[in-house]
Order: structure tokens, then sequence, then C-alpha cells
């Protein structure tokens, strides 16, 4: 991974590590939310430090909630003292009862705002973004420098814009993913696929969804059917 960092640092205005990824690869891997535990601590001021003598470009990095605010703040200002330019946090724990936890259920947005207050570089709220309206009322509550938003982008890419969604717009907008997705080719025609069934999703149209994906092999195909 240092490499990799060494060989995009000319192509790049900042580089972020992500310490935030629950999935079980990352797990097995060792990597994202899983070096969040303390014993891993050492070796992610390590990479922060030898990042920040290699490359100029500021360096990012996005976290989870850890067990306890104590821990979660200590770590941060670790962080930052280590190279560490902007920091994103995700208002989530990795480990719960409740299993659905790590991805689903209201983002601790109290516990970001606390530690945006004791952080002296930018601080990026994750979570609770549904509308544009989140959006708003999440920079407010939180008094963050930005926000970062995932999975409710896919199924609404239009989502920072001001208007409320509608089937009709956001058919314009399936439509629109189409064409750039034809100019700009994702690696697998897979990726539009995915993409195209969060936002039929959104627009409710799940009962639709296998006559839409039934012998559409393209973006040109798909585009046809919605």
């Amino acid at each position: 991974y240092y490499l990799f960092f060494i060989l995009l640092k000319e192509h790049c205005d900042c580089i972020e590590i992500n310490l935030g990824c629950p999935q079980r690869h990352a797990r097995l891997g060792l990597f994202g939310a899983y070096l969040l535990e303390r014993e891993h601590w050492p070796k992610v001021f390590a990479i922060l430090q030898a990042l920040k003598k290699s490359i100029k470009i500021p360096i990012a990095c996005k976290i989870r909630l850890l067990p306890t605010f104590e821990e979660t703040l200590e770590f941060t200002e670790q962080l930052s003292l280590n190279g560490c330019s902007l920091l994103t946090i995700h208002g989530r724990h990795l480990i719960s009862d409740h299993k659905k936890r790590r991805r689903y259920g209201p983002a601790d947005l109290v516990s970001i705002g606390k530690i945006k207050e004791k952080m002296k570089i930018p601080v990026i709220t994750n979570g609770n973004v549904r509308s544009y309206r989140d959006i708003i009322k999440n920079l407010e509550f939180t008094k963050c420098d930005g926000i970062m938003i995932a999975e409710s982008i896919l199924a609404n890419p239009s989502i920072f814009s001001f208007e409320d969604i509608t089937p009709k717009k956001l058919k314009f907008v399936a439509h629109e993913y189409l064409t750039l997705a034809e100019e700009f080719p994702p690696p697998t025609f897979e990726y539009t696929r995915a993409h195209i069934r969060a936002m039929l999703r959104k627009k409710g149209a799940i009962k639709q969804m296998n006559v839409v994906f039934k012998g559409s092999l393209d973006e040109d195909s798909l585009k046809k059917k919605i």
C-alpha cells in the first residue's frame, strides 16, 4: 500500500487512509476498521508518519467510532499528531450487540459533534443522510466542516440538489447516469447494474427490476427499459 500511495501522489490532491471499512474481507486482510483496535494503533501511526515524510499532499483518515468516546477522542488526537490533515468520522461502531449496527440504524452525531469541538483539523461527518435537508441539518448539528455520503448517493445521485427527488426526476437521473457510463465505462457492466438497481429501489420499482435487467447487457439496453 505504501508504494501505491507513492505512485499516486503526483495525480491526487489528497490521499485518504480508510480505517472505517467493516466488511468481512477487511477483517480477513486486517485493514479498514479492524485497525482501530488499540493493539494496531502503532501500525496506523507508523503508516501516517512514513507518508508524511514521503509525500507533500495532505493525508486524510476515515474512521468509525471506537467502543468509548474517550478512546475515539484519544485515537483521533493521535491521528492528528502523526500527520492526519483531515478526519472523516462515520458515526457507528464496528462491534455492537445488534448485528446490523455496523451499517444500519442512526449514526451517533452527538459524538461526532463533540469530537469536532476538540479537534484542530477539519472534521467531516458521515452517516444519517437520506436527503439534501439531512445534509444541512447534520452540518448544523455537528458543526463539522463537511459531509461525506456513501450508500444514499448510489440511490439518489442528485442528493446534493435542493429539490426532493421524484420518480420522474429519478428516471431522468438514471438516464443521465447511463449516458455517462457509456462515455466513461466502469470496469464491468456489473457496476452499472448495481447503480441502477439502487436507483430503482429508491424509485419503488422493485417488482420491475427483473424485467429491466433481463436481457440487458449494456447501458443502452438498460436505458430503453427504464
